[in-house]
């Protein structure tokens, strides 16, 4: 198969060839694939950091501007208002050091796969979904592939275009290779291994 270009920092185009195929079954990325991960690695964190750099900013900003104001309306001496408000200050402020927390802890434990470059394994009964989806503020076609093992036991993927949902058929069970990263699973490569 011929190998397409990179298009998102969230769902990369699937394309592999037989070396990349036979890496990943000895647990290894090739390099093109290191590239790829590498780089989906690095835009997802930038947009991670981007977003806790946001909250470090606004939320304390507001918490200040709203303090401002209450101290502005309140009448009150400046020891006076800020003896009588510490207590209420403290709650959004500890409230945001544990949702950072949260959040860090969180974002470490979901880009370890993707930062040691750990391949996993699922096998299972494809699914094969394309279909065109309205919402409010969007329209866009979701190519899906949902590889199933048993009743409990499914795995979803995302995928950015239709050229990469067809190298899959409804019906086949396919062993896939691929790198856990919430909220998209990136798909390395792919090999049917019977039919259903």
């Amino acid at each position: 198969m011929a190998r397409t270009n990179y298009t998102s920092s969230y769902l990369p185009n699937v394309a592999y060839s037989e070396a990349d195929l036979e890496a990943n079954r000895q647990g290894v990325l090739t390099q093109d694939q290191f590239q790829i991960i590498e780089a989906v690695y690095q835009t997802r964190r930038r947009g991670a950091r981007q977003t806790i750099y946001a909250f470090l900013i606004w939320i304390p900003l507001l918490i200040i501007v709203g303090t401002v104001i209450e101290y502005n309306k309140s009448g009150k001496g400046l020891g006076e208002f800020l003896s009588s408000s510490l207590p209420i200050l403290a709650l959004p402020l500890g409230g945001l050091g544990l949702l950072l927390l949260i959040s860090t802890v969180f974002g470490y434990a979901n880009e370890r796969d993707a930062r040691d470059k750990r391949i996993t394994v699922a096998e299972g009964v494809a699914h094969v979904l394309e279909k065109e989806v309205h919402s409010k503020n969007a329209h866009y076609i979701r190519y899906e592939l949902t590889l199933q093992k048993g009743v409990m036991n499914k795995q979803l993927f995302r995928f950015a275009n239709h050229e990469s949902l067809a190298h899959f058929e409804s019906g086949k069970t396919y062993r896939v290779y691929y790198i856990k990263y919430y909220p998209f699973p990136l798909m390395l490569s792919a090999e049917v291994v019977g039919l259903h």
